[in-house]
C-alpha cells in the first residue's frame, strides 16, 4: 500500500483499515477477485471492527463496579444497581453473544419526569407540558437500542402512564413515534371489568403486515369495523336512545358485541395459543356475519 493512501486513510480517521487492507490486498491478488469482491470483503471486515468497539463502548458506559457477566449478574431484587445498568448488560453482554432478549421496562413516564428535573435544574428551557428537550433526546436514544442486529435482538415492552388518558400527551407521543406499535389499556374497560382492558381502537401494530397472513389481517379489520361501528352509538345504546331496525350494519354491531367482548376477555392464569386464538377469531368473524344475514 503506497504512503499517499495511508495518509488519506487516516485523515479520514480510517487507520485501522490499513492492516485490513493490506491482508485483503494479498488475497485478491492470489485469489484473482475483482473489484466488488475485494471491496465486499474490505466492508464487513470494518463493520466487524465497528461493531465490537460498539460493544466495548457500552460495556464501558455501564458503569458496573465490577464487570458483569451473564453468569455472574446477581438476578435478584437488588435497590442498588441501576435500571441503566440492566439495560446495558442486555446491549453488550445477550446481544454480544446471539441471544434473543425481552426486555420489560416500567415505566418510560417516570424516566421522562427524572430526565425533565434533571434538564429543569441544568436550566434547560421548559418546552410542552414542562418537558425540557433532553427528554426527547434520551427516549429515542434509550428506544432505538431495542431491535435485530447480525447478533441477536431486543423485543422491548415499555409502558408509558398517560395522564388524565390523552393520549397526545408529549411523552406518549415521542414514544409512540419510534415504537413498532402500541396497546392501549383503557380505563373504561377496566371499570367495567374487561381484562386486559385492551382497547383495540386505540391500539396499534406497525408490523402486523409482515408477521399476519392476508386471512388473518382481513379478519382482524372486519372485527375492528363492528366495534368502531358499536362505539358510534354506544352512548345511544346506553340511554335506550337506539332503535333497532334504523342501521343493518349499526343493528349488527350491538348484536355482536357481546360475542366480541367475550372473545377479548381472558382470565389471569388462562393459557390462549396463537393458533387456537386464530381459530377463535376466525369463529367469532362467522358468527358475526350469520347475525347480519339473520337480520336481513
Amino acid at each position: 500500500m503506497n504512503d499517499s493512501l495511508q495518509s488519506a486513510l487516516k485523515k479520514l480517521r480510517l487507520s485501522g483499515l490499513i492492516e485490513t487492507l493490506d491482508v485483503r490486498l494479498q488475497e485478491a491478488s492470489g485469489n484473482h477477485l475483482n473489484h466488488a469482491e475485494f471491496l465486499e470483503l474490505v466492508l464487513q471486515d470494518e463493520l466487524a471492527i465497528r461493531s465490537d468497539r460498539l460493544v466495548a463502548r457500552r460495556v464501558k458506559a455501564a458503569t458496573f463496579r465490577e464487570q458483569k457477566t451473564l453468569e455472574d449478574f446477581d438476578w435478584q431484587f437488588n435497590p442498588s444497581v441501576k435500571k441503566k445498568q440492566i439495560f446495558d448488560l442486555a446491549t453488550c453482554q445477550f446481544i454480544h453473544q446471539g441471544k434473543d432478549v425481552l426486555l420489560l421496562m416500567d415505566s418510560l413516564t417516570r424516566l421522562a419526569a427524572a430526565q425533565r428535573l434533571i434538564g429543569l435544574a441544568s436550566g434547560e428551557p421548559p418546552t410542552t407540558k414542562g418537558y425540557t428537550p433532553s427528554v426527547f433526546n434520551i427516549l429515542p436514544q434509550l428506544l432505538e437500542r431495542s431491535g435485530r442486529t447480525e447478533r441477536g435482538s431486543i423485543t422491548g415492552f415499555y409502558t408509558v402512564l398517560v395522564e388524565g388518558d390523552d393520549l397526545s400527551e408529549p411523552v406518549s407521543d415521542a414514544v409512540r413515534a419510534v415504537t413498532d406499535g402500541h396497546i392501549y389499556l383503557s380505563r373504561r374497560l377496566a371499570n367495567r371489568g374487561q381484562y386486559p382492558a385492551v382497547d383495540i381502537l386505540q391500539s396499534v401494530s406497525r408490523v402486523m403486515m409482515d408477521v399476519a397472513d392476508d386471512e388473518h389481517r382481513q379478519t382482524a379489520r372486519e372485527l375492528q369495523r363492528v366495534v368502531a361501528m358499536h362505539a358510534d352509538i354506544e352512548e345511544l345504546v346506553n340511554v335506550g336512545a337506539y332503535k333497532m331496525g334504523a342501521n343493518a350494519e349499526y343493528d349488527q354491531a350491538v348484536r355482536a358485541m357481546p360475542f366480541i367482548q367475550r372473545f377479548l376477555a381472558q382470565g389471569m392464569h388462562e393459557r390462549a395459543e396463537f393458533q387456537d386464538t386464530r381459530l377463535a377469531l376466525k369463529s367469532l368473524r362467522q358468527q358475526i356475519r350469520s347475525l347480519g344475514r339473520s337480520q336481513s
